[in-house]
């Protein structure tokens, strides 16, 4: 039995997911995955065709995954990169948040605490990041915030926040249009 096919249709999604949860200036690498993904794919389906010629059923069929995968994903691609993109933001974001609790816990405790992590983007309308915020005001409608959010709001990114995920303790991914 050959289980590199298989071993790659399962390794080709998780790296795509670890390219996204780098820096935004790597996400160069979520092309490359996709290439690479793509090339293995092909070589598997030559192969899969080769042992089909020599009536070699079981390798043959050995091949397949990695080639189906590649289909899903092509036929997906819209839902494969925004979930990929997705998952690759909490990866980062977990990864970061003992350094991002760090440097909060520097800041001064006399008003709530709020800070913005821009993780850049490509264009304003791309870019994303995570916020900390004490009071988490940062989820209600803007209308209701508070005059002294705002405040801190002005001093950070946090102006520029047009959308956020929750993420569990005071944390939240957001989107920013600055």
């Amino acid at each position: 039995m050959i289980y590199w096919p298989i071993v790659l249709s399962v390794l080709w999604p998780l790296a795509f997911i670890a390219a996204w949860s780098g820096p935004f200036s790597w996400t160069v690498g979520v092309w490359f995955v996709l290439l690479f993904w793509g090339l293995s794919a092909s070589l598997a389906l030559v192969f899969a065709i080769d042992f089909a010629a020599k009536r070699d059923w079981l390798r043959a069929s050995a091949m397949l995954p990695l080639p189906l995968t590649i289909i899903f994903a092509i036929a997906n691609f819209g839902g494969l990169w925004r979930a990929g993109q997705i998952a690759g933001e909490y990866v980062h974001f977990y990864a970061m948040r003992p350094f991002y609790l760090r440097d909060i816990s520097r800041l001064p405790t006399d008003q709530p605490r709020l800070i913005v992590y821009s993780w850049g983007g490509l264009l304003p309308l791309v870019s994303h990041g995570v916020a900390y915020d004490d009071s988490d005001e940062i989820s209600l409608p803007k209308e209701k915030r508070s005059a002294a959010w705002e405040d801190r709001a002005n001093r950070t990114d946090a102006e520029c926040i047009v959308g956020f995920t929750p993420l569990g303790g005071h944390f939240y991914l957001v989107n920013l249009d600055c």
